[in-house]
């Protein structure tokens, strides 16, 4: 089993994902620590001259506040590990201790109880007129029409 530690800047932009061992984020004890974790980031990457608050633990079972089964990827009912997996291009905030992955339409607003962004208008419904289209992977967002008409921005793929 392998763990995870996000590489942050200065600004807390996420610049990279590196994943090491889990036997080399062990304490004295024998017991998981991301000081620990950390530490070894920081040995075995000195040319990056980074410092502790550079790197940051994270979990790729963790998605909008909610652990995953790492098996079939369903959201558990268990809170996720800061939130989201740390996507690079993406920011950690300290203040939420959450990853945020980056922001893809500038219409859209970030969710603090999931650290996901939102978009300003809902979903459209996976049925319509009693014709189910095939699921969310059916419409994607058209940012320009939403800034054309802000009671548009899905629009179906075909």
């Amino acid at each position: 089993i392998m763990a995870h530690y996000a590489l942050l800047d200065d600004t807390g932009k996420i610049i990279n994902v590196h994943v090491i061992a889990d036997a080399d984020c062990l304490d004295e004890n024998g017991n998981e620590s991301e000081e620990v974790g950390i530490d070894f980031c920081i040995k075995v990457a000195p040319h990056l001259k980074t410092t502790r608050g550079h790197w940051r633990k994270t979990s790729y079972n963790s998605f909008g506040g909610k652990r995953c089964d790492p098996t079939t990827g369903e959201q558990t009912e268990e809170e996720g590990f800061r939130k989201n997996y740390a996507a690079i291009g993406g920011v950690y905030d300290e203040k939420l201790d959450a990853f945020i992955p980056p922001k893809r339409f500038i219409s859209w607003t970030l969710n603090e109880e999931t650290c996901q962004w939102a978009s300003p208008i809902p979903y459209p419904p996976t049925v319509l007129d009693g014709v189910d289209p095939g699921g969310e992977s059916d419409y994607e967002w058209n940012e320009a029409l939403y800034q054309e008409d802000r009671t548009k921005g899905w629009v179906l793929i075909e």
